[in-house]
């Protein structure tokens, strides 16, 4: 049996509301060198900075040894990140499933 290598990873819920509190949470925990799994809320709408913050935790990730994991990353997000050109910088497949 294959275990999940997402098992003991933080998960941190992106909504409208509370961005800021859920984006420190993830880079709280990726500082101590634990995985993230962001899931963003269907009424969050993605913008640039969406896709900044996302960037900024992908690097903080790298630096620290642990890994992000974008669940179910929406047809919006997935459309500006190709747009950006981010898509393998971001870990976020063409199909717009998240690369494990």
């Amino acid at each position: 049996m294959e275990s999940d290598p997402w098992a003991c990873a933080v998960a941190v819920q992106v909504g409208a509301g509370g961005t800021g509190t859920a984006l420190t949470q993830a880079a709280c925990a990726l500082e101590a060198g634990r995985d993230v799994v962001l899931t963003l809320g269907a009424r969050a709408a993605p913008d640039l900075g969406t896709v900044e913050a996302l960037a900024r935790l992908v690097l903080l990730a790298r630096r620290s040894g642990a890994r992000v994991l974008v669940e179910a990353p929406g047809p919006a997000l997935q459309g500006l990140v190709e747009l950006l050109g981010l898509t393998e910088a971001l870990g976020l497949s063409a199909s717009g499933q998240p690369e494990r």
